[in-house]
């Protein structure tokens, strides 16, 4: 792939992520101000296990489906078929352990009823395709469906919420307009490669699961590290301060995004340089220079505009999410440096050792929240954030010095 295609899928991922988020952000704020600070706490706890829930359910598979199918793109109707397969089985175990979470979450009714609620939008998840479309550098769909189901969802929140006791339709709304982005991505990826492969073929299920496994205990421990604290102030806190930090921590996931989508449009031109050492290396030098130069700009730039942002977003009484929002932005400036060697690993085939970077960061967070417990504060939650974030950065650089060489994909 050319540098000029690379650039311009980028351009396309980040225009419609950015706008994306930007409507969540306004949809978000709304329901800060129509559902208070307490009900909006309960929406954030929900949405913290949804998030760990949907990544439960992706196992790893979209990572892998971009790498396999970006080597061999006459493979990816047969490995759409078997992930979809895959994440169709995933699907009743996740909607298990949501059920689990309804029945032992504290909270009043309407706040366990959330849980259940949320549910709905994980219907639609198997078939979710993006991994298919950053494969084939069509960068353009996957923007495009992003920012369809967003602007659908917070047509549908202005529209139908305007109370606290309207709140159970806010994930059904989610629900509805991420079911008609993926019937979008599921019509065009069929004219394109025709019928999905769904013969049966246990052995390559075997093989698609096993192979996608590091990388889908990976992301788990990605999600607890970045929403334990979240959870742990809901469980061991109270609603009101998981809002507090709940608004600034999705401020800063939405931002995370971005950090996100650069990697993923650049795994596949990893993957492809791995035969190539220098190549890749160039690649990667080239990356970091630019990613050091944005950070060096935005961190200070981010942390003294925290408070204007937190009051534009989300209005009165809010004030409390700006110190942990500025703290916050350290843990952006580190992942976007620490994704070079994470990604690279994978694109060399070794996730066993990102996985082993992501566990030391979990582990940090974890042990902190414990730590804390009825203690834990907004500020603290953020500052034990940039703690395990900072682990996993040293110890994805120290795995990626020591296990450049391309290991076995099986």
């Amino acid at each position: 792939m050319s540098r000029r295609r690379l650039g311009l899928g980028l351009l396309f991922l980040y225009a419609g992520e950015i706008g994306g988020k930007l409507i969540a952000l306004l949809v978000f704020g709304r329901l800060w101000r129509v559902l208070g600070e307490s009900r909006y706490g309960d929406l954030e706890y929900a949405l913290g296990l949804l998030f760990v829930a949907n990544l439960v359910l992706d196992a790893g598979l979209a990572p892998y489906g971009a790498r396999e199918a970006a080597r061999r793109p006459e493979e990816t109707a047969p490995l759409a078929g078997r992930i979809l397969r895959l994440r169709l089985l995933l699907l009743v175990v996740v909607l298990f352990g949501l059920g689990l979470a309804h029945l032992l979450s504290p909270g009043d009714l309407g706040a366990r009823l959330l849980i259940l609620g949320y549910s709905l939008v994980l219907l639609p998840a198997p078939f979710l395709l993006n991994w298919a479309f950053e494969a084939r550098g069509e960068m353009a769909v996957v923007a495009g469906s992003s920012l369809l189901r967003q602007l659908l969802f917070a047509g549908g929140v202005f529209a139908l919420v305007a109370t606290p006791e309207q709140i159970l339709r806010v994930p059904m709304l989610d629900a509805g307009a991420y079911a008609i982005a993926v019937l979008l991505q599921q019509i065009l990826l069929r004219r394109r490669i025709g019928p999905l492969g769904l013969r049966r073929d246990p052995g390559q299920l075997g093989r698609v699961l096993r192979e996608s496994l590091p990388l889908a205990i990976s992301s788990l421990v990605w999600a607890l590290r970045l929403f334990a604290p979240l959870l742990g102030l809901y469980l061991f806190v109270s609603a009101a301060e998981t809002a507090r930090f709940g608004a600034a921590h999705r401020l800063v996931i939405a931002l995370h995004a971005l950090v996100w989508l650069y990697f993923v449009n650049l795994l596949p031109e990893m993957s492809r340089r791995v035969a190539d050492p220098p190549a890749l290396a160039r690649l990667l030098r080239r990356s970091i220079v630019l990613v050091a130069a944005l950070v060096l700009v935005a961190l200070p730039l981010g942390v003294l505009l925290a408070p204007s942002v937190v009051a534009l977003v989300y209005g009165p009484g809010s004030a409390g999410a700006a110190r942990p929002l500025a703290i916050l932005g350290g843990l952006l400036a580190v992942a976007f440096l620490s994704g070079h060697p994470r990604y690279a690993l994978i694109a060399l085939s070794r996730p066993g050792l990102e996985l082993l970077a992501s566990a030391a960061g979990c582990a940090v967070s974890l042990a902190g929240v414990l730590w804390f417990g009825a203690r834990l504060e907004a500020p603290t939650a953020a500052w034990l954030l940039v703690a395990a974030e900072l682990t996993t950065a040293l110890v994805a650089t120290l795995a990626w010095l020591g296990g450049r060489r391309p290991g076995r994909a099986g």
